[in-house]
């Protein structure tokens, strides 16, 4: 299986089609910060295990130093930090706006 076959088949298997930059579903309605903030945690909670199961590689320290894979997950992590503190507070407060 070729690079570009690989990145087609993942990029299938997570659904990914670009629909993070389209317009949201909650455009319009009230934010939600209770919602927002499960969510968030709920992301974060899988990071970590997804850096669980890195640490089970035989060789975690090879796989990361070709693929980075710890850097973008706490890249990500610390991402998603960030937002929360802004939602805290009350950036996002109000009436959902396209971004």
């Amino acid at each position: 299986m070729t690079l570009e076959q690989t990145i087609r088949d993942l990029k299938e298997k997570l659904g990914y089609n670009g629909s993070y930059q389209r317009k949201s579903k909650y455009l319009g309605k009230e934010f939600d910060r209770k919602k927002e903030v499960q969510t968030i945690n709920k992301l974060k909670k899988a990071m970590e295990q997804v850096d669980k199961i890195h640490s089970d590689l035989q060789y975690p320290n090879t796989v990361d130093t070709v693929t980075r894979v710890w850097e973008k997950l706490n890249d990500a992590y610390i991402g998603l930090n960030t937002y929360l503190g802004a939602i805290k507070d009350g950036k996002y407060d109000g009436k959902i706006e396209q971004d």
